[in-house]
């Protein structure tokens, strides 16, 4: 005897219509297949539920009585499926559910958080969790559907995209200057007072580097 879980999708639909249409020819000349078929599945069904399904004789194909029981979580197993099916469908046609964005603190309230708006206006069946935090973010690890960061690419196994350049520049005020005068190299920084961004992982490198050298 077979087991109940091996009974696949489309046997459950050989199944359904040789219920409707209590013939096995007319049902193997719909799919393509030869009645001795037909009346194979029938059996490898029966066989796994451990009931007959069906009164055979020459003349008709008739139900038995746990035949119109079973027929009831067919239709119901086959209708499921295809709700899947269509929900899955409308899911491609128009994003819908939870979409997990990660992005820096500034770049997110400057670039990212401004366009939701529009963006859940366009597709309102979308939800969006956006946490803005300058930490490291490991996408295997770490519940994140969409990861901005600014910065190298250190894994090549990400998929990435570039969205635009992002530029440094060195600024002091005027009176600083003035008390404390221009550093000549970014040696001379080591002896300025600076302002450096310090996140969970520690404080920014500032990288340099000489026009027409490496970093």
């Amino acid at each position: 005897m077979s087991k109940p879980e091996n009974i696949n999708i489309r046997a459950l639909m050989i199944y359904i219509n040789v219920y409707e249409t209590q013939n096995f020819s007319v049902v193997a000349r719909g799919k393509g297949i030869s009645a001795s078929q037909v009346s194979r599945v029938i059996h490898q069904i029966e066989d796994a539920l451990g009931q007959q399904l069906f009164y055979r004789n020459t003349r008709a194909i008739i139900p038995t009585e746990s035949g119109h029981l079973f027929i009831r979580y067919a239709r119901a197993m086959t209708s499921s499926l295809e709700e899947a099916r269509r929900e899955l469908n409308e899911r491609t046609l128009e994003p819908s559910g939870m979409v997990r964005i990660n992005a820096p603190v500034f770049f997110g309230q400057r670039h990212v958080a401004p366009a939701l708006a529009g963006l859940t206006k366009r597709y309102p069946r979308l939800s969006i969790d956006l946490t803005l935090t300058d930490d490291y973010i490991d996408p295997h690890r770490d519940s994140a559907d969409v990861i901005f960061r600014i910065g190298v690419l250190t894994d090549s196994s990400f998929h990435a995209r570039v969205f635009g350049q992002q530029f440094y520049h060195l600024a002091a005020s005027p009176d600083y200057i003035r008390r404390h005068g221009i550093p000549e190299s970014p040696e001379e920084l080591i002896h300025h007072k600076c302002l450096v961004y310090r996140g969970s992982s520690g404080p920014n490198r500032w990288l340099m580097r000489r026009h027409g050298e490496k970093w």
